[in-house]
């Protein structure tokens, strides 16, 4: 036969059957005329008439029997023609099937197409589920269909997307977990196919539909394992019933319609998360702008710790830095120009007291607190303190280097260690993180007994160092606010 084409093979069949009822046809007027001529050649009394004369009756007997072999041929080509005829009527309706399947599969990946294209070009959930339920709709010629999601709670079905017949209605639902079929179909996990109102009654708490329900499929919504959403499709009148492949697949549906769920979650996840990172690494640059890199790790990695009111006892190497002459300076300078000085100051300071390992507790006026904490400094916090303070003298006399109008201006430190309290002080709503105790206060006026260039420690900080170390024991000094002496060095130079 030529081609495929269903509809050229109905042409060709129909022509076929023509022709073969012209060779019946006349294969019947030859067999009425051989049938004729025999009643006439052998019965001559037949209706009282005499018998043809005929000349070769022995011809005549030749030829009839030839005709009759020809009628016998011609009638058996024709049965073999109808034994064609038949088979490609069975052909043709073998195709017409294989067709109406072929044309129900294309609309079925049609719409499998566009539910994945929606999946990809849609952001929002809400809408890539509503074009999933209107798709499916008439892929599977229902009269309703909606998705439900489990709630945060899950103990609560609820409606995303619903199209057909009772939409409003189911929009509305709320079913408890176990509860009606999509109730069951979540808690159980399993598909379910129902072809009659005796299998949707064995269900308790069915919500009541204008439409009682003919034939119905249920089937979960999984992710990773857990059902997380139930996609509901109905047929409400009619003698036409699911099958086992409707139920296939509205599993594929249902499939999607999780892979959607799946990625807009993934998605918000992914926008969330990188929200956080922006956050985290504002709060990074803004942290490390006051203390370093490894201690600002440390306040993100236990805020909590961090962030509370109180405060913990520990050994810390305490440096004041207070600008000598700044106020005279500030007095005859713009405003303007002072705060510009002060920053160029504190930033070269904050670089040094970093590059050291130490953190900047605040700024006070034109004074600054350094701490110098042995698990940041692995257990160098002190010499690491005096270095600081060797590299500040030297950045201040280079900045007054470049400067004609500051020369009247120096700097002083002081540096003490010892065990102080450390931590977040004042309320929940406004809090100060730093330290106290009676080593600050000594370290506060030791740099206030300082004069321009000169750096002073205490005796614990020198008892510590004294072999790493050059120093000048100065007289004892009575401190403001004390009572007894306390022996003070002067730091002259660092060993190599």
């Amino acid at each position: 036969m030529r081609g495929d084409n269903p509809g050229d093979k109905k042409s060709e069949l129909q022509s076929m059957e023509e022709k073969n009822w012209y060779l019946l046809l006349s294969a019947l007027l030859l067999i009425l005329l051989l049938t004729l001529s025999l009643l006439i050649y052998y019965v001559p009394n037949l209706l009282n008439m005499e018998f043809i004369p005929i000349q070769d009756p022995e011809a005549l007997s030749r030829k009839l029997g030839v005709l009759g072999l020809l009628i016998l041929v011609y009638t058996l080509y024709s049965l073999r023609k109808q034994q064609e005829i038949r088979r490609l009527r069975q052909q043709l309706v073998k195709k017409e099937i294989e067709m109406k399947t072929l044309s129900l599969r294309l609309i079925e990946l049609s719409s499998l197409f566009e539910v994945i294209s929606s999946i990809n070009s849609h952001k929002d959930l809400g809408n890539i589920l509503n074009l999933i339920v209107q798709h499916i709709s008439p892929t599977l010629k229902a009269d309703s269909c909606s998705l439900m999601l489990l709630d945060e709670n899950l103990n609560l079905i609820l409606p995303i997307a619903s199209c057909g017949l009772n939409a409003e209605q189911v929009c509305k639902a709320k079913i408890q977990l176990g509860d009606g079929i999509a109730g069951w179909v979540v808690k159980e996990g399993k598909p379910l196919l129902l072809n009659s109102e005796e299998d949707v009654a064995r269900f308790i708490h069915v919500p009541s539909k204008i439409n009682p329900i003919a034939s119905a499929l249920s089937v979960p919504l999984t992710l990773e394992g857990t059902v997380i959403g139930v996609l509901n499709i109905n047929r409400f009148g009619g003698a036409d019933k699911f099958t086992e492949g409707d139920l296939k697949l509205a599993q594929i549906f249902a499939h999607d319609a999780a892979v959607a769920v799946r990625s807009t979650r993934l998605m918000d996840e992914s926008v969330q998360r990188s929200i956080l990172e922006e956050k985290n690494r504002l709060l990074r640059k803004f942290l490390t702008r006051y203390v370093p890199e490894q201690v600002a790790s440390k306040i993100l990695d236990d805020p909590e710790h961090y962030l509370k009111l109180g405060g913990k006892r520990t050994d810390l190497t305490i440096l004041f830095a207070d600008i000598r002459g700044f106020t005279r300076f500030a007095e005859r300078t713009e405003a303007e120009k002072v705060v510009e000085i002060l920053n160029q100051v504190f930033t070269e300071f904050t670089q040094v007291v970093f590059a050291h390992n130490g953190y900047i507790n605040k700024f006070i006026g034109d004074c600054l607190l350094a701490l110098y904490d042995r698990q940041y400094t692995r257990g160098d916090e002190v010499m690491m303190a005096l270095k600081t303070a060797e590299e500040l003298q030297r950045v201040f006399r280079s900045i007054l280097g470049k400067r004609n109008d500051s020369n009247s201006m120096g700097l002083g430190i002081g540096i003490n260690s010892g065990e102080v309290v450390i931590g977040n002080i004042g309320s929940e709503e406004l809090m100060d993180y730093t330290v106290i105790g009676d080593n600050v206060n000594i370290a506060s006026l030791l740099q206030e007994q300082a004069k321009s260039g000169q750096t002073l420690i205490s005796n614990k900080t020198y008892q510590r160092v004294q072999n790493q170390i050059e120093a000048k024991k100065l007289p004892p000094l009575t401190l403001r606010g004390r009572t007894a002496e306390i022996e003070v060095y002067e730091l002259v130079g660092i060993k190599e």
